[in-house]
């Protein structure tokens, strides 16, 4: 998801607790994990701001019809990073090193543990 495509159309409106709004709300969009949920969840979104026409259409044209599958239930058993090396890092930093830093020889035992 490109937040600062959003953030960008947001700032055209005034209020600025209804734009923190805007962003919480769409950000919890982005965190669902199942299909069902997020197209009632979507649905939901543009009815509670139905008010702000600008935004809710530009929203539903590029995100809830032209990419759909910015969330994070489109794409199950994957990373939630957009990088999948960032992902396996995080893991051998949680799981085998948690996040000390070894001499050579202790690491190369680590990692021929990890292999």
């Amino acid at each position: 998801m490109q937040k600062k495509k959003i953030q960008e159309r947001i700032e055209r409106i005034k209020n600025k607790e209804l734009r923190d709004n805007i962003l919480n709300d769409v950000d919890s969009l982005h965190s669902i994990t199942d299909a069902n949920i997020f197209d009632a969840a979507s649905e939901a979104f543009v009815q509670k701001y139905e008010d702000e026409i600008e935004f809710v259409t530009y929203f539903r044209a590029q995100w809830l019809v032209q990419n759909s599958n910015w969330f994070l239930g489109a794409a199950s058993n994957s990373p939630s990073t957009n990088n999948a090396l960032e992902s396996f890092n995080r893991v051998i930093k949680d799981s085998n090193t948690l996040r000390e830093r070894f001499p050579l020889s202790r690491f190369l035992v680590v990692a021929k543990e990890m292999v």
